[in-house]
C-alpha cells in the first residue's frame, strides 16, 4: 500500500532531510554561482541523499536490478528537478518581487519549489522508481 501513515511519515522525514540539505547547499553554492545553477547542483546533492533514504527506509526495493531502479530514480528526478528549477526561478525572478517581499526571496522561492517537487516525487517514486514490476 502506497498510502500507509508510516510510509508517508518516513517519506516526509527522509524527503525533509534531503530537502534541508538541498536548500542549505543552494545557499552555500549561491556564493559562487548564479541562482539557477546553484539550485541545479543542490538538487543533485539532495537527490543522492533522497535515493539512499527512500531505498532503505521508505519504499521496499523493487524486483528489478539496482541499476534499473537508479535509472528510474534519476529520470523521475530529472522531471521533478526541471519543475523545481523553473518554479524557483519564476518565484524568485517575478512572483515574489511582485508581491513586495523585501527579504529572503531566494530562500522562500527555493523552499516553495522544493515542496512542489516533494509532492511530485512521492507519487513518482511510489509508482515508477520503486514499483514492483509484474513478470509473467
Amino acid at each position: 500500500m502506497f498510502f500507509s501513515a508510516k510510509r508517508v511519515f518516513l517519506f516526509l522525514f527522509v524527503g525533509g532531510f534531503a530537502a534541508l540539505i538541498n536548500w542549505l547547499c543552494r545557499i552555500l553554492f549561491s556564493n559562487w554561482m548564479i541562482f539557477e545553477l546553484a539550485v541545479f547542483l543542490a538538487y543533485i546533492v539532495g537527490m543522492i541523499i533522497g535515493y539512499i533514504g527512500y531505498r532503505f527506509l521508505v519504499f521496499q526495493a523493487s524486483n528489478s536490478s539496482v541499476q534499473a531502479e537508479i535509472m528510474r530514480f534519476i529520470l523521475v528526478n530529472i522531471f521533478s528537478g526541471i519543475i523545481v528549477i523553473i518554479t524557483a526561478s519564476i518565484l524568485v525572478r517575478f512572483i515574489l518581487p511582485a508581491l513586495g517581499l523585501p527579504y529572503y526571496i531566494d530562500e522562500i522561492g527555493h523552499a516553495i519549489a522544493i515542496a512542489i517537487g516533494a509532492f511530485i516525487n512521492y507519487f513518482a517514486h511510489a509508482y515508477i522508481t520503486f514499483a514492483k514490476i509484474r513478470i509473467g
